[in-house]
């Protein structure tokens, strides 16, 4: 009963989990990590963590007991953020690792839009700027947002 709540807990979560043991074989992966990773769950519990997911790292922490937070990962086309981490026995000993992610494809793909944005911004600034002509821009409420530096220049502003 303590497993089954446990996995329902773990299930409920935002965040991909998936945890290998010593044989670098997934030995649970949340409905989350499925959905990220396109992953068959009941396929992917038993299968080796290098074949089943792309750039992964675990067999890695599970080696040198490093926890690794953080980190970028590329898959073929999403990018999740992870952070993995080495789970020790009683004696201190790695026998299992886990690691947990989150999609960021799309707070990517914004921070990119918000780039070509400013970059355009920028440009069209450095367009208006160079034209001789006196230029103003006004909102609706006909506050002035714009101004080219010939507006300035002749008026003084």
């Amino acid at each position: 009963m303590e497993r089954e709540l446990f996995e329902k807990i773990l299930n409920s979560l935002i965040e991909g989990i998936i945890v290998v043991d010593s044989d670098e074989t997934i030995a649970f992966i949340n409905d989350e990590a499925v959905d990220i990773l396109g992953v068959d769950g009941e396929e992917a519990v038993g299968a080796p963590v290098r074949e089943t997911i792309p750039n992964t790292r675990l067999h890695i922490v599970l080696k040198t007991g490093k926890t690794e937070l953080n980190r970028i990962q590329y898959l073929e086309e999403k990018t999740i953020v992870t952070s993995r981490f080495p789970i020790v026995n009683a004696k201190g000993e790695v026998h299992a690792a886990m690691a947990v992610f989150r999609d960021i494809t799309n707070v990517e793909r914004m921070a990119e839009e918000v780039i070509n944005h400013k970059e355009m911004e920028v440009l069209l600034t450095s367009i208006i700027d160079a034209i001789y002509d006196a230029i103003s821009v006004a909102d609706e409420k006909g506050k002035i947002v714009l101004v080219n530096k010939a507006y300035t220049r002749i008026t003084g502003m």
